[in-house]
């Protein structure tokens, strides 16, 4: 801790640094690049919409809280926060005066509605291992005290994983329902249907290639799995799997397909890498060629950080 303090450049604070009142946001961002995790940051103000055919639209002011901050009312947080910890990423969230970790999450189902997101904090004020049950109304369980709307979400990153996930979300989602279209197979037809019932939907993680390579025996159809290893891959790779929502409710393997990106490629033009849907996958080569390989149609686990 002491080493993260001294860190901080001065020239970034407010006020005197000693005594201090404490890291400034920017000091914060500064300290973690200086430590080999440049932040992605995303302000709740301003927060990105993953455009994906298949995600919700952007949720509306609502009218009753029109001046209100939108860590009152934006859904977005959900799906951003999700994307990092299914890749084991931990990262911090700012309040009006506090800072603390966001290190997990769970899925609470809710009848009649999809299922509620709870999330799990390390606050160094309060303790570890907390449970975060309403982000919009965001009070500890233990003892009441109330926090302030989330401000900002700061998420340290390894420094080759250069591709945001909310692009890959939009190509991912295109890409896996255009390569449906384009073949014939019967398992690709009900995969289309599916999609058009909204019981698809993505689960988007980032991992080091050799690892996702490593874990794959025994988890996906063995024509995959080697087609997958004798691929070259990036270092770190984005994968969007396409989740079956209720394999998912009924806690059985609920991945039918995925799409992998280069994560150094650019966000205004993601790099696929590989593409799978049931019964099919297309995997690019490095000289530019595509290799299509018939593969089991059955769903199986996904690859990212805890339950899907």
């Amino acid at each position: 801790m002491a080493e993260v303090s001294l860190s901080a450049d001065p020239g970034l604070g407010l006020g005197r640094p000693l005594p201090s009142s404490g890291l400034t946001v920017q000091q914060l961002l500064e300290i973690l690049r200086i430590f080999g995790l440049p932040p992605i940051f995303y302000d709740i103000e301003n927060l990105p919409n993953s455009g994906a055919p298949w995600a919700p639209p952007a949720p509306n002011i609502p009218r009753s809280t029109r001046r209100r901050h939108p860590g009152f009312w934006d859904s977005r947080i959900f799906g951003i926060c999700c994307r990092y910890l299914n890749s084991g990423f931990p990262f911090l969230v700012t309040t009006e005066d506090h800072v603390f970790v966001l290190c997990g999450y769970r899925r609470r189902p809710r009848r009649g509605a999809g299922d509620w997101i709870e999330f799990i904090r390390h606050d160094d004020q309060r303790g570890p291992y907390l449970s975060v049950s309403n982000v919009f109304a965001d009070r500890d369980p233990t003892d009441g005290y109330q926090y302030t709307p989330w401000q900002s979400l700061i998420v340290p990153l390894p420094d080759k994983l250069w591709l945001p996930p909310d692009p890959v979300e939009r190509e991912a989602a295109a890409l896996l329902e255009g390569l449906a279209r384009r073949v014939s197979f019967s398992e690709a037809a009900e995969f289309l249907k599916q999609i058009k019932k909204k019981q698809i939907t993505l689960r988007t993680y980032a991992i080091a290639s050799n690892a996702f390579k490593l874990a794959l025996k025994g988890r996906v159809d063995d024509a995959l799995c080697r087609e997958y290893r004798m691929a070259r891959f990036s270092r770190f790779v984005w994968v969007a799997e396409a989740i079956d929502r209720r394999r998912r409710a009924a806690g059985t393997s609920p991945v039918l397909g995925e799409a992998i990106f280069d994560a150094t490629s650019s966000e205004y033009r993601p790099e696929w890498l590989a593409l799978h849907i049931p019964g099919v996958a297309v995997v690019s080569r490095s000289d530019g060629a595509f290799r299509t390989v018939r593969c089991a149609p059955d769903p199986y686990n996904s690859g990212g950080t805890g339950p899907p």
